[in-house]
């Protein structure tokens, strides 16, 4: 009897040890596409953050962007974006996934914010970088 109590025991802790996280799901390769609306450039350029010409020319550049995401099952991430690349920590809370960069006040220091489809398939992040509000959709990498 005391063999099969430390068996079911040990068996117990296994399968705890193996209980996943929220975000577990999410591990892995994604690339993106990014969508600056015509809203967001009109907004950029009444809240001052960029001349007309500066935010349209933003726009064309941040929608040429095919960005890449790796998140990785240690909670951090690498993403690059054209010729620039970040590094960071991820986390899911209430069912929205954050990147934050690393070593800056987490207050301030996101890089992106958003909601993963319920079918794990897609990321949808909001990212408001320099002038422009951009969405950006990351697609996950077939294996």
């Amino acid at each position: 009897m005391k063999r099969a109590l430390i068996g079911l025991a040990l068996v117990s802790a296994l399968l705890a040890g193996c209980k996943s996280e929220p975000g577990d799901e999410l591990v892995g390769k994604w690339t993106g596409v990014v969508n600056v609306t015509d809203e967001d450039v009109d907004t950029a350029v009444k809240d001052g953050r960029a001349t007309p010409e500066v935010a349209a020319t933003a726009k064309k550049l941040y929608e040429s962007l095919r960005p890449t995401l790796e998140l990785r099952d240690d909670r951090t991430y690498s993403m690059r974006m054209g010729a620039e690349a970040s590094n960071g920590i991820w986390e899911i809370n209430d069912g929205r996934i954050t990147l934050r960069l690393e070593g800056v006040d987490p207050e301030v220091g996101y890089v992106m914010s958003g909601v993963p489809a319920k079918d794990g398939k897609t990321i949808t992040m909001n990212d408001r970088n320099g002038q422009l509000t951009s969405t950006t959709v990351f697609e996950r990498d077939e294996d």
